[in-house]
């Protein structure tokens, strides 16, 4: 069967695909939340969208139908004098990857492929944090393989817990430091763990929890992504309105005594939970008030469907405590395009490309 390659290179291009876009995701098995249009959407309209540099280059491939069966979701920015091609809402995004139906992988790739080489416009190439279990990290070894100036490499590494591994799961709940830092808490005052994901829930709290992550990396020289970014908080305030009506942001509040002592934000993604940002009131700091209430939150979600607690990219050793797994990522470096001429990628005529 024939497939075509359009690409879109504006945010009414984004709104026009977002139904088929969110149906793709539903039915692509590799799949996760940071390909789907809310996230991308949030990210380009809160960090991208009017400044220079930067330019949307989603690359949407159709059956002859006319049904979407892959999008890669990829942008164009200034990166140190030149033009990087790379994904969009790098590096916000811990898992970075194509959408694609099973039987067009091959195809459909190639096709992108090509595509982004005829049209140009981009100096090198950096495709990163892209899951190794995933049939993306194949196409990209390829690309290593046949390509002289690419280079594939491992990039993060993300622990993971499986609430299924019955013994896994009883060494994570069971630890003992933190079962006698839960017994402090109390007595201080009741525990309250709440796990809000309605769009007004997550309005209210969303200053609370920012203001806790500011005092705690205040002054850090291991920040990374901190609040006091405009770019950050105004990228968590979008991404609300996006998803927020969805259920897929997930915002755990754990309090002491009436007074919030810990946040954790996260996503709900099928029957996995993706860890993104946590705080913790640093005044409670001898009390490990974030691993607690990781500890009630590894209690609580098996009853609500999850299968998988994934703490994603950061190497804090908390994670590792918890751990019973880890997820691979890998990244694929170009130092100048492999061929094709330079052009504008806005400018570029939107005739579409044809694969038999």
């Amino acid at each position: 069967m024939k497939i075509t390659l359009s690409f879109a290179t504006s945010p009414a291009d984004l709104d026009a695909l977002g139904d088929e876009w969110e149906e793709l995701a539903d039915r692509c098995p590799h799949a996760r939340f940071f390909q789907r249009p809310g996230w991308c959407r949030a990210w380009w309209r809160a960090v991208a969208e009017g400044r220079p540099g930067y330019e949307l280059v989603v690359a949407a491939v159709r059956d002859r139908p006319g049904a979407l069966v892959a999008l890669a979701p990829l942008m164009v920015r200034d990166a140190d004098g030149r033009r990087e091609l790379c994904f969009l809402a790098d590096p916000y995004t811990d898992y970075h990857d194509v959408l694609c139906l099973p039987g067009h992988m091959d195809s459909a790739l190639e096709l992108v492929w090509r595509g982004l080489r005829e049209r140009g416009g981009w100096d090198t190439c950096a495709l990163r944090e892209v899951p190794m279990a995933s049939p993306t990290a194949d196409w990209l070894a390829g690309i290593a393989r046949t390509v002289p100036v690419a280079e594939l490499r491992r990039a993060s590494t993300c622990p993971t817990l499986d609430l299924r591994d019955e013994v896994a799961y009883r060494r994570a709940v069971s630890k003992y430091e933190y079962r006698s830092k839960a017994r402090k808490l109390a007595a201080i005052g009741p525990v309250e763990c709440t796990h809000l994901s309605e769009p007004a829930e997550l309005r209210r709290y969303f200053p609370e929890f920012r203001q806790m992550h500011l005092d705690q990396w205040q002054g850090r020289p291991d920040a990374v992504g901190s609040f006091d970014d405009e770019d950050v908080t105004a990228f968590f305030v979008r991404l609300i309105d996006e998803v927020g009506s969805s259920g897929g942001a997930v915002l755990t509040r754990f309090c002491v005594d009436g007074r919030p002592a810990a946040y954790y934000w996260g996503f709900r993604d099928r029957d996995c939970y993706r860890a993104y940002r946590t705080a913790y009131d640093v005044s409670l700091s001898r009390y490990s008030p974030g691993a607690v209430m990781l500890r009630h939150m590894l209690l609580d979600f098996p009853g609500s469907g999850y299968r998988t607690f994934d703490f994603m990219r950061g190497g804090y050793g908390y994670k590792s405590r918890f751990a019973s797994g880890t997820n691979q990522n890998v990244s694929l470096e170009l130092s100048r395009p492999a061929g094709g001429r330079r052009q504008s990628l806005a400018s570029a005529p939107a005739t579409a490309v044809e694969h038999p």
